[in-house]
């Protein structure tokens, strides 16, 4: 009974992408594809809560919707290409760093997901998935600190600092990105 409730999904996230992507003209069609590769993050994340481990199957089911997204909002363009493997390279490199010096304190279930995390942020801008891997770290040390305890699941908080910077970055509050003397230079 589970494994049909998995593969509906799967199936439902697979005709809501290849849809999407005949619906190429309006790139806040997007923000619904980024929507809908979260869906499966979030479940991922209460496993990893339970059971420290982030499922494959859910990690794969993300990237069709999230590649799709980036697709959509950045062009197909080869600018769009490198923009999304930089964001991929920025947000999980530091998390392979980790797990290849000390693989018990990092599990590779955490570079996979920091790869379509890199992915889905590279949709806004490659450059802010640092900013997920700062405050999923600054989150996780204050939870760990605040609990007396020694170790976390690290995909919560990875997924919640990629929709707070998201949300953050759509409305635009604040733009660190930018530069401030964009304009004023004459």
């Amino acid at each position: 009974m589970a494994k049909s409730r998995v593969v509906r999904a799967g199936l439902t996230v697979i005709v809501a992408s290849l849809t999407a992507l005949t619906w190429l003209g309006d790139p806040r069609f997007g923000l619904a594809l980024v929507a809908l590769a979260l869906a499966p993050l979030v479940v991922a994340g209460r496993i990893d809560v339970r059971t420290r481990r982030l499922p494959n199957r859910l990690l794969v089911l993300a990237c069709l919707p999230a590649g799709a997204a980036v697709a959509l909002v950045n062009g197909s363009t080869s600018v769009a290409a490198v923009e999304s493997l930089l964001g991929v390279a920025v947000t999980a490199g530091p998390l392979l760093a980790v797990h290849l010096i000390n693989p018990s304190g990092m599990g590779f279930g955490d570079v996979k997901l920091g790869m379509v995390l890199g992915l889905l942020v590279s949709s806004a801008d490659w450059r802010l998935g640092i900013v997920v891997l700062l405050i999923a770290s600054l989150v996780s040390a204050l939870w760990c600190l605040a609990r007396s305890q020694q170790s976390i699941a690290f995909g919560p908080p990875l997924i919640g600092s990629l929709v707070v910077v998201l949300v953050v970055h759509g409305f635009g509050l604040p733009n660190l990105l930018s530069d401030p003397f964009v304009g004023a230079r004459s």
